[in-house]
């Protein structure tokens, strides 16, 4: 869990600083980061579902469709709402999904919280708050 969290840290961060210089760079790198954090929160569902013995995983798997073939219907009809509706829709699950996880867990974090504080902060307590899921989630065990 650890290596896919800091890849997912380096390769943000490193696509923030290429917006500057070279923007289809920054693109690519972004997307490894994205491509990182979904394997993070696959390995949380993963591990969370061994240990208590509960299938969300759907969940996962729904925004995972959603959040890969997004681009589709922009590509085929030019159509930027429905583009919209698949990432507005890939975004919901996810954080139902983390949702789920939090209150598996017990933990006391919340999503909404989440969210005001990544856009207080530009992203950065995203950061935080999934290695403080990591965290928790070690000390299940």
């Amino acid at each position: 869990m650890i290596i896919s969290f800091w890849g997912y840290t380096f390769f943000s961060i490193l696509a923030n600083i290429f917006v500057f210089f070279n923007e289809p760079i920054s693109q690519i790198l972004l997307t490894i980061s994205s491509l990182f954090l979904m394997f993070l929160l696959f390995l949380f569902g993963r591990k969370i579902g061994k240990k208590f013995n509960v299938n969300f995983m759907w969940i996962f798997y729904i925004a995972l469709f959603l959040a890969l073939f997004s681009l589709l219907p922009l590509y085929l009809t030019s159509s930027y709402f429905t583009y919209f509706v698949a990432q507005f829709m890939s975004f919901l699950f996810i954080l139902l999904y983390l949702k789920v996880i939090l209150s598996i867990i017990k933990s006391k974090k919340s999503i909404f919280k989440f969210i005001v504080f990544s856009i207080l902060t530009l992203g950065v307590y995203s950061y935080f708050f999934f290695y403080d899921i990591i965290k928790e989630i070690k000390k299940l065990n």
